[in-house]
């Protein structure tokens, strides 16, 4: 049986096997580290996903499968698939990447204010504005 302990290990473990298979660059400030953590779980996702239905199945946790020298004596008894136990919180029986991200406790990437895709967004929403107000309101 996999105790929170054991998961939580086995969850670094993932991360840092998915960490050598696709290296990460090297950052120094908080936001990239985050920004880095997130990545490398959204790149865990899309592998687990083997049939690219945007969930994890059981299935596909159970495919996963780690070698022996990747496992310490301190993970016996978990596995993968105990994503789905501890971490599927609408209990439909597959993860999300919103799920998954919790469970690496990771944020998912949102614009900051400043960022190109918030100016961007920003100056389309103010340009419909104008154009609805000037439909509405002809001179």
């Amino acid at each position: 049986m996999c105790t929170m302990a054991g998961y939580a290990r086995l969850k670094n473990v993932l991360l840092a096997l998915q960490s050598r298979r696709q290296p990460l660059q090297q950052g120094t400030n908080r936001q990239n580290l985050a920004s880095q953590k997130r990545l490398l779980v959204e790149s865990l996702f899309k592998d687990l996903d083997t049939d690219g239905s945007g969930h994890l199945s059981s299935l596909e946790l159970a495919q996963y499968v780690l070698k022996e020298q990747d496992l310490d004596g301190s993970l016996k008894g978990c596995s993968p698939s105990d994503l789905l136990r501890f971490d599927d919180y609408n209990t439909d029986g597959f993860l999300t990447l919103g799920e998954f991200y919790t469970a690496f406790r990771a944020k998912p990437y949102t614009p900051s204010s400043g960022s190109p895709e918030t100016v961007l967004s920003s100056s389309l929403l103010f340009s419909l504005l104008l154009l609805l107000l000037f439909l509405l309101y002809p001179f």
